[in-house]
């Protein structure tokens, strides 16, 4: 009980009658324990009236979410799944009020039992989005996930695929499957990017497409190379789909590319490979031909210059070069030759 602050807000909380509450006041302190004091003499003076909660039942309010993620989030898809077979499931047919954050610790410990800490983390993302949105709109009157500790993740190291482990693959991907990979490795598209696009999208007189299913919303363009434009051209002669990447049986984004993907990898002896790594190889490529960071930056669609600099590895003959240069610098043959100049 008392007064505590959450994202640069003050509240404060009591009891009445037997009941916690919680009451946003504002972006001071002062008036929030001035208004804790005052919350506290209208309990005793019998002149306190809590105000109604909302009996909103969360299955309830999740709709709700969705209809607003669908026009404000390109992965709308993947939060409605994670509702419809996970948090609705488990938090449905209780207020909003009523989920605290010991529900939600004890939902976190029975999905880790069936699936990764970066799989939880996400899903208790998708929850605590909804709640910020639930406060915004005047449905909760606090957000239970900031109290909730998020799982550690262990980090996948990137990896930069070298010429050889790039011809490997290709060679090792289906008829169906190479051209997909190809489009990814000349145009560093994101995944769902490639998945969504369409032909209407891909201008091979100016030889340039125009990417307008994007993470961050921003419409992007990128050149046709040589290649590309080969692969391009022979997927247009046999064109059956408005997706330049389709599958036969839908006519719409390759459903069994993982299959697929999986199996090139195994074939060509990478090891652990997703098909993100091609982005980032491409991107890493760039930067150590000497393509301009802002180029980069560009053509891959990010609106942070962090983002992209993550991008900009080192090769590792260039980490041997320039250790190598300590020898002629500092090196054992240096050090004699300072000795003798000491003794003359």
């Amino acid at each position: 009980m008392g007064v505590y602050q959450r994202g640069g807000v003050w509240y404060i909380d009591y009891h009445y009658q037997g009941q916690r509450v919680r009451e946003r006041v504002g972006p001071s302190r002062k008036i929030a324990e001035k208004a804790l004091i005052t919350r506290q003499a209208e309990i005793v003076q019998g002149r306190f009236k809590m105000a109604q909660q909302s009996e909103e039942r969360f299955e309830q309010f999740a709709q709700e979410y969705l209809e607003f993620a669908k026009k404000s989030k390109t992965s709308w898809k993947r939060d409605e799944g994670i509702l419809r077979l996970h948090l609705i499931p488990f938090f449905g047919s209780r207020r909003l009020e009523e989920i605290l954050p010991r529900f939600i610790d004890s939902y976190k410990m029975k999905r880790l039992g069936a699936v990764s800490p970066a799989t939880v983390n996400r899903e208790l993302q998708i929850l605590k989005r909804a709640f910020h949105l639930a406060m915004r709109w005047g449905k909760a009157s606090f957000n239970p996930v900031k109290d909730v500790e998020f799982l550690h993740e262990q980090e996948y190291p990137y990896r930069v695929l070298s010429q050889d482990e790039t011809r490997r693959l290709l060679e090792a991907c289906t008829a169906q499957a190479r051209p997909f990979v190809e489009a990814a490795i000349h145009t560093a598209m994101r995944r769902g990017e490639l998945f969504h696009l369409k032909w209407e999208s891909v201008d091979l007189v100016q030889r340039m497409i125009t990417v307008q299913h994007t993470k961050t919303w921003k419409v992007r363009r990128i050149p046709i190379n040589d290649t590309l434009l080969e692969i391009l051209r022979n997927l247009k002669a046999k064109k059956k789909s408005e997706f330049v990447f389709a599958s036969p049986k839908t006519k719409g984004a390759r459903v069994d590319f993982k299959v697929a993907w999986r199996n090139a990898v195994a074939g060509a002896s990478l090891g652990k490979v997703r098909l993100h790594d091609l982005r980032h190889s491409t991107a890493s490529h760039w930067i150590q031909e000497g393509m301009d960071l802002a180029v980069v930056r560009d053509l891959l669609g990010h609106t942070s210059w962090v983002t992209t600099s993550r991008y900009a590895h080192v090769a590792p003959e260039k980490k041997i070069e320039s250790v190598a240069v300590l020898d002629k610098l500092f090196g054992a043959g240096c050090v004699q030759k300072s000795d003798v100049r000491a003794a003359i």
